[in-house]
């Protein structure tokens, strides 16, 4: 099944091993990023609504 004879040969690739695994640590970096970016500024963003939210409820009970 394994296109290589060792595990060694494997990481090793005729040489080419440190480029091709340092090519799939950066996408899994990068992929890691794409995921976790947009749930950082999710996180931001319903804490200035909440904050905007409980502004204008104070607002509105210190005009009544």
């Amino acid at each position: 099944m394994m296109h290589f004879d060792s595990w060694s040969d494997l990481w090793v690739m005729a040489g080419h091993g440190p480029y091709v695994w340092f090519c799939y640590a950066v996408f899994l970096c990068v992929l890691a990023v794409m995921v976790v970016h947009p749930l950082w500024r999710l996180a931001a963003l319903k804490r200035r609504l909440k904050r905007r939210l409980s502004a204008l409820e104070s607002n509105q009970t210190s005009e009544e």
